[in-house]
């Protein structure tokens, strides 16, 4: 790439890349500081994809005794930021930075991403290898989310982010592999499915508060997904659409206290033949809408609808058939 084409504020992130400094392109007026605002920011924000690339792909040496890295706030990526296949060693964050295409990392391996806040019209990430953390807290992603067949060697965090693809696949993360918790709280809402079948999670997944719609399937589609601690679904955690945890297994224990589970027509939770090493919660306040069923499920703790209101008038509200567990306790509301 040649520098002397570099745009003002190009050249300014191409000089701060050897030394992994900031560049925060973002403007001092409060009313244009919103990534929602991205149509009215002028050429001052624009960053083309091309430039990216280019220091992520080694275009420049790091400056001896630093450590060098894109990070970039504020800006406009424009055209296509294109790593598939690539051998990306720097670290790259960006926050609050909007993509007018979706990032492609297919099959690349890469160092630490964090993309806190950013507004992508889709993420490609099938296949990829992170080194580090993937940190997306409080972003937007409309066209789908695509980590199927990706490995996390740190923690994936999705905090806050909003997942837009109705009628489609919200999140696809078919067999993806994330060495220590994944968080998908804070606000973390999906209109659309989010699929996790054979995903392998080597802490906690927490779903604290997520709201998931996608009332015309799964809303949860998680059969044999490995969680190797805890796995949270309450604190105000709500799903229209099914729930399948068919053939899932849990290290620690299972929280759906108080969740709002809605499927009228079908199964709400489907967690036939789960194994879970220590309780089930589906107590205080749960709430489901279409049929409960643990059939075949074993559970080396306690199994407890204490106070659950269970709700399927077009079939069997609860199954329990060849459930295995130290403990039932059966006292739900209604």
């Amino acid at each position: 790439m040649n520098i002397d084409e570099l745009s003002p504020p190009e050249r300014r992130l191409w000089e701060a890349f050897p030394r992994g400094e900031s560049v925060d392109l973002s403007s001092t007026d409060p009313g244009l500081s919103d990534p929602a605002t991205a149509d009215r920011w002028g050429p001052d924000r624009y960053i083309r994809a091309e430039v990216l690339v280019a220091l992520l792909a080694g275009a420049v040496e790091p400056e001896s005794g630093h450590v060098a890295a894109v990070r970039l706030s504020g800006a406009r990526i424009l055209g296509s930021l294109n790593l598939g296949h690539a051998q990306v060693d720097v670290p790259l964050a960006l926050t609050n930075c909007v993509f007018d295409e979706a990032p492609h990392f297919y099959w690349a391996s890469m160092d630490s991403v964090h993309m806190m806040r950013c507004r992508m019209p889709g993420l490609v990430a099938s296949g990829t290898r992170v080194d580090g953390h993937l940190w997306l807290e409080g972003s937007q992603v409309s066209g789908g989310l695509l980590l199927d067949g990706a490995h996390i060697a740190g923690i994936l965090n999705m905090s806050g982010v909003h997942l837009i693809n109705p009628g489609g696949d919200a999140l696809l993360a078919d067999r993806l592999t994330v060495d220590a918790n994944v968080y998908c709280d804070q606000g973390f809402t999906a209109n659309g499915e989010v699929r996790v079948p054979g995903a392998r999670v080597g802490g906690q997944l927490i779903l604290r508060k997520a709201r998931l719609h996608n009332p015309s399937g799964a809303a949860l589609y998680a059969s044999r997904l490995e969680v190797a601690a805890n796995m949270f679904c309450d604190g105000g955690f709500s799903a229209q659409g099914s729930i399948r945890l068919r053939g899932a297994r849990v290290g620690g224990y299972l929280s759906f206290v108080g969740a709002r589970l809605s499927c009228p027509e079908g199964i709400a939770l489907n967690a036939d033949d789960l194994a879970v090493e220590t309780d089930v919660y589906c107590s205080d306040g749960f709430t489901s809408h279409g049929g409960v069923t643990f059939a075949g499920a074993r559970v080396s703790g306690q199994l407890s609808l204490r106070g659950a209101r269970l709700h399927n008038d077009s079939g069997t509200a609860l199954s329990l058939q060849r459930l295995q567990a130290e403990e039932v306790l059966l006292r739900p509301a209604e």
